[in-house]
């Protein structure tokens, strides 16, 4: 009876010791997710676009466009209902899509939140399982990967806004400028 005590005691001695030996996570695995998290967060927010930046940046380009208006013209300029429709539509446009942008910054700002919240439990030993947290980790590439597919479709769709705006200014101010504007010959 004491060898099957004995046995015993020790079982449980070495459970308790493998119980309270936890496997942390390495301190360069959580270094390396706070660097990511940073580097997403610094990538989204580059890429936002301020509403009142554009707003600003779109009637500066019209004012300069009006002041390029042959004033022998201007009458049958503030006439064309058609440019002045498209150019709101354009305008409401590139609202909405600096509105988007500002929306993914929202998000983008509530993953790092929780990215650096899952680096701190990391950090305080709570998620003891490296493949636990490189799954859970995956997770949040994933969102940050979609979070950079929208600012990258929202810068792309800002872009064409905008030329397409050049382009209507362009073709207004053949008809209506004081000085057509000469397509530029392609060298060779």
């Amino acid at each position: 009876m004491k060898v099957q005590t004995k046995n015993i005691l020790l079982a449980t001695l070495l459970f308790a010791s493998l119980i309270s030996c936890k496997s942390k996570i390495s301190e360069e695995v959580i270094e390396s997710y706070k660097t990511e998290n940073s580097f997403y967060e610094k990538t989204l927010i580059e890429k936002s676009v301020s509403k009142e930046d554009l707003l600003q940046e779109t009637e500066d380009n019209y004012k300069q466009f009006i002041s390029e208006i042959d004033p022998a013209k201007k009458t049958a300029f503030e006439k064309d209902k058609v440019f002045k429709s498209e150019f709101e539509s354009k305008k409401l446009c590139l609202i909405e899509l600096a509105e988007k942008s500002q929306s993914n910054i929202l998000h983008t700002n509530t993953t790092v939140e929780l990215g650096n919240r899952f680096i701190e439990s990391l950090s305080k030993g709570e998620i003891e399982k490296e493949e636990e947290a490189e799954k859970q980790w995956e997770d949040f590439r994933l969102n940050f990967s979609q979070l950079q597919a929208q600012a990258d479709s929202i810068e792309n769709h800002i872009t064409d806004n905008k030329s397409q705006l050049y382009d209507m200014y362009k073709n207004a101010l053949n008809i209506y400028g004081l000085k057509p504007i000469i397509p530029s010959k392609n060298r060779k």
